[in-house]
């Protein structure tokens, strides 16, 4: 093998790494999130995880870097439209997919990101669709599907609006992963993730407010919650967030959005240790079915 196709490889392994971290994160924060919503509505939830990691963040950019050196009024305007967009109106229409659907098949449906990924990787960068990718995606749609589908229940609830609202979703976390690398090379890394988390603080500021005005939202901030919500926005969020830019930047758009399907796998196993819940014969062949398509689609990447 050429020396030079060894180094490319090589600086995508770290990229790998912290991508099925961030991955393991999620999942754990899925179950963390489980626990907090029975205290905090929704709309405060990530109203207050996004200031958090707002403010946080601001401040390292403030002292450290000393200011967000942005070349125009341009790229600053169009990186508040892109944190309004991803960190604010994706969460809501995620929210409002799932109270349409049920979370099983808005789950399902948010396995077709790599499918969406896969046609923007050919669109933009000229990708080849190889076999082995197609097999990679439609056998971890199968494998989310035996996991979220394998309880036995057979009672997921679905509708018309419900599906169009998800696939809307995953069309948008899909365009955040496009659109990530050229949008955080406009000023530095930090200040890319300061004013996307302001401008989506605001953005979810407002859907919060529309929110109460509709349904009384709940607010029970205890010390635990409140101590949850700061660690969950510190390392869930923040922390991802920066590692997470950082894989979309090293990594085809089709593998970012491949790994995702880890999600439902991971948040089982945290939600067994946390919860006690336990996993059908399904739904661990479900699991093996989703490692190994992930790992033969990143080997190959």
């Amino acid at each position: 093998m050429d020396s030079k196709t060894n180094i490319k490889n090589d600086n995508k392994v770290p990229a790998l790494v912290g991508l099925i971290s961030v991955v393991a994160l999620w999942g754990l924060d899925f179950v963390v999130l489980d626990y907090i919503l029975d205290y905090v509505s929704a709309p405060l939830v990530t109203l207050f995880r996004m200031a958090i990691s707002g403010i946080i963040v601001t401040l390292y950019v403030l002292i450290k870097e000393k200011g967000w050196h942005l070349k125009s009024k341009k790229d600053l305007f169009q990186l508040i439209i892109f944190g309004a967009v991803f960190t604010g109106i994706y969460y809501t229409v995620e929210a409002a997919g799932i109270s349409m659907t049920s979370g099983p098949v808005s789950s399902l449906i948010m396995t077709t990101v790599p499918v969406f990924g896969m046609i923007a990787d050919k669109i933009l960068y000229g990708r080849k669709i190889t076999p082995v990718k197609i097999i990679g995606i439609i056998g971890s749609i199968i494998g989310v599907a035996m996991i979220v589908f394998g309880t036995g229940s057979g009672s997921a609830k679905i509708t018309l609006a419900g599906v169009i609202v998800m696939f809307s979703a995953a069309l948008l976390w899909t365009s955040y992963i496009v659109l990530a690398d050229p949008f955080s090379r406009k000023c530095s890394l930090g200040a890319f993730l300061s004013i996307m988390f302001l401008s989506g603080t605001v953005a979810c500021a407002l859907i919060a407010f529309v929110q109460s005005r509709i349904y009384t939202l709940k607010a029970d901030f205890t010390p635990t919650i409140c101590l949850l919500i700061f660690m969950s926005a510190l390392v869930c969020i923040l922390l991802c967030e920066i590692i997470y830019v950082h894989s979309i930047r090293k990594l085809s758009v089709t593998t970012v959005s491949l790994a995702n399907n880890l999600l439902p796998l991971v948040t089982i196993i945290f939600s067994f240790f946390v919860f006690g819940q336990t996993m059908s014969a399904v739904q661990l062949i479900g699991g093996a079915v989703i490692i190994f398509c992930v790992s033969l689609i990143t080997v190959k990447e």
